[in-house]
């Protein structure tokens, strides 16, 4: 009864929003304006700073782009306060492209799995606040008698009651809910691609290695989000036993799927302990992996000499001339390239306060739009290329 009510509750909000980003399209030809964007990091300001000097939002921020295809390459969330409203930014406008024939593609960048799978190191303050609307103090209360009972041997209940203030903010919660597989946000999230090509350049948050171009885009677009309702599907089912608690981020639940596998003490019905192999297991996935698409950073820091020939072998692979990257931050703050073009790193660390910068190709053109001066120039050569 439980599971269907919520799968029910899920349909009605995903009916709510717009539908899930990806289409099943990963590759894009003829199209006459692409705009890239790095990662956002919840910096909204930047963001709306490098739409509007790209033209693509007007000051109402709706989408002013027309047919063109704009590309955000993962990484909405985390660090920054305002991922909520990047999200709701995003998703707003890809709905309003659509209508006027452009599109807005969204990327699967690790800050967004890391948060449907409860990884929440970089959530900041401001992003909790953004949730504390919907505080529910009766569930408050619960999970802090829930927290105190946990930790009763590590300190007096007003220091508890202290310790679960600073850990599990307002909007704590409500966040984890809506980050959640059937959240708000978190459906939309599960939805979004790893990569797409357009024009002949292969857009993907941290770079794809020769055993996974041989996949194909549409693929890896379909194995990646698979893999993660699998995930997301042994959490719940580890949340229905009473094995994993809103409490429990993704550390926690990682060490107990390790006990349950590993301790021969440890009694669990069959169903829980398929479940714990499952959510173990899931480190080798493509969005958990630390070698794989959303953590791969070879070809932003490692020599020339021992990546140039690898990447243009996987763009061989994907019938692509160009990849373009986020997710390692270009000290300098500027778009940069490397092998004479073939690699664009588009992570300006809009939220360091690096500047707001987007990569543009209008007919095949290509320059880089600076929100900061307005000017328009070629990405950066990388030192030793």
């Amino acid at each position: 009864m439980k599971t269907t009510l919520i799968r029910a509750l899920a349909l009605i909000l995903v009916l709510a929003w717009p539908a899930a980003a990806w289409s099943g399209e990963a590759i894009f030809d003829g199209v006459e304006r692409v705009v890239a964007v790095g990662d956002v990091h919840g910096s909204l300001d930047q963001a709306r700073a490098i739409l509007a000097e790209a033209g693509l939002i007007d000051d109402d921020e709706n989408w002013s782009g027309g047919k063109t295809h704009l590309v955000f390459v993962g990484d909405l969330l985390d660090r920054g306060d305002d991922g909520r409203e990047a999200v709701e930014l995003a998703r707003r406008l890809q709905e309003q492209s659509r209508a006027a024939g452009g599109r807005v593609h969204v990327l699967m960048g690790n800050h967004e799995a890391m948060n449907l799978t409860r990884d929440l190191r970089y959530v900041s303050a401001g992003a909790y606040a953004d949730f504390a609307g919907g505080v529910n103090e009766k569930e408050r209360k619960k999970q802090l008698k829930r927290y105190q009972q946990l930790r009763r041997s590590e300190g007096s209940r007003k220091e508890l009651e202290a310790a679960f203030a600073e850990n599990f903010p307002p909007g704590f919660f409500a966040r984890g809910r809506a980050m959640s597989a059937g959240g708000e946000i978190g459906e939309w999230l599960l939805g979004l691609p790893l990569a797409v090509k357009i024009n002949g350049v292969v857009f993907c948050h941290g770079g794809i290695s020769p055993a996974l171009a041989v996949e194909g885009l549409d693929a890896l677009n379909r194995r990646n989000r698979e893999e993660l309702e699998r995930w997301l599907d042994a959490l719940a089912v580890l949340e229905e036993a009473g094995v994993v608690n809103p409490l429990m981020q993704l550390p926690d639940i990682l060490g107990l799927a390790r006990r349950i596998n590993e301790d021969p003490g440890v009694r669990v019905s069959e169903e829980v302990s398929k479940a714990a192999e499952t959510i173990y297991a899931g480190k080798q996935y493509l969005a958990l992996s630390s070698d794989g698409p959303l953590w791969h950073r070879d070809y932003a820091l490692k020599d020339a000499a021992e990546v140039e020939a690898t990447l243009r072998a996987v763009l061989e692979t994907l019938e692509a001339h160009t990849m373009v990257i986020g997710h390692t931050p270009v000290e300098s703050g500027r778009v940069t390239s490397r092998f004479g073009g073939a690699l664009l790193r588009a992570d300006v660390a809009m939220w360091k306060d690096g500047g707001a910068r987007a990569i543009e190709w209008v007919r095949g053109e290509l320059r880089v739009v600076d929100a900061e001066d307005g000017s328009q120039q070629a990405p950066d050569p990388a030192d030793g290329n």
